[in-house]
């Protein structure tokens, strides 16, 4: 379950990356990927802050499962 849960999560944000690159995250290197929990996090709060209501929610949604689980693993 745990593992499954994971995956979920980061296809999640790789989705979220994906729809909101040109909208809020145009600034990132096209290459760019987040490699820690704290760049994940910082992704997350740029798609609530500037993309719209619902990656406001999605981003939201993820980064409270990721505060709440994280245990020092990486996104990637």
């Amino acid at each position: 379950m745990g593992l499954h849960l994971k995956k979920e999560i980061e296809q999640e944000i790789n989705a979220l990356i994906l729809e909101y690159k040109e909208i809020c995250l145009w600034s990132l290197r096209e290459d760019c990927g987040p490699d820690t929990l704290q760049e994940t996090i910082t992704i997350l709060e740029k798609i609530e802050k500037y993309g719209d209501r619902e990656g406001f929610i999605r981003a939201k949604r993820v980064k409270r499962w990721l505060l709440q689980n994280s245990n020092g693993w990486s996104v990637k």
